[in-house]
């Protein structure tokens, strides 16, 4: 009796309640099912991780330091305040927190972490590191690999000419090529040989726009007699 009475009280109300329905049924069926992105690395990127942060021990540590950054056993957080992993599981991007005292003003020294870097980072791929010296951190990124169309390339050269290689565009803005001719035209001349013959032997170097002498500079030989004579 009770049951009967409820619907009839309810009867008025049922579009309502039906539509109320069909949202919530609508909206526990199109809830999102994708399981939150884990927060830090997975196991192996941190084993990744906490395996870079021993190899760099020996050379960030001093015995005379109270309170080290790099300790055998200590925490990689603190040293990498910033990574990134490739669709591979190998480090892409990398910031890491060094001590002041060691020398980052030595070519040697940088010399040796970049190299501990690279092959601990994996071998393959080409990095970029940048030190900032003030900062005491030094970040390392994977630069993407060359295009292998030839008409992207920027590099023009005249018949005869040949690219013998290239030099990081962040340190130097351009390069020139130096010939230094062993066996000069004048030579042939001497012995016969004909004047458009090219040299035999040419060896090249690449030296900066700043090393080549200014145009002011250069004495012509005709004006060089003339002070002679006069």
């Amino acid at each position: 009796m009770a049951s009967v009475i409820l619907v009839v009280a309810l009867v008025p109300y049922g579009p309502l309640l039906a539509a109320i329905t069909l949202m919530a049924a609508a909206a526990w069926h199109g809830r999102d099912r994708t399981p939150p992105a884990p927060e830090g690395p997975d196991e192996s990127q941190t084993q990744r991780l906490q395996s870079l942060y021993e190899a760099l021990v020996p050379y960030f540590s001093a015995a005379e330091d109270p309170a080290p950054l790099f300790a055998h056993g200590g925490d990689w957080e603190k040293a990498f305040p910033a990574y990134e992993f490739d669709g591979g599981g190998r480090i892409s991007h990398l910031v890491v927190r060094y001590p002041a005292y060691f020398t980052d003003g030595e070519a040697d020294s940088r010399a040796r972490i970049e190299q501990l870097l690279t092959a601990k980072s994996g071998r393959g791929r080409e990095y970029h590191f940048a030190w900032d010296e003030e900062g005491n951190q030094l970040t390392i990124g994977v630069l993407a690999p060359l295009p292998t169309d030839i008409a992207a390339q920027r590099f023009v050269t005249a018949p005869g000419e040949t690219v013998l290689g290239f030099t990081d565009p962040s340190q130097v803005h351009r390069t020139l090529p130096s010939p230094t001719v062993r066996n000069s035209v004048t030579s042939r001349r001497s012995s016969g040989a004909p004047a458009s013959a090219p040299p035999s032997r040419t060896s090249w170097s690449w030296a900066s726009p700043a090393a080549a002498p200014p145009p002011c500079c250069a004495r012509s030989p005709s004006r060089r007699s003339s002070t002679a004579t006069s």
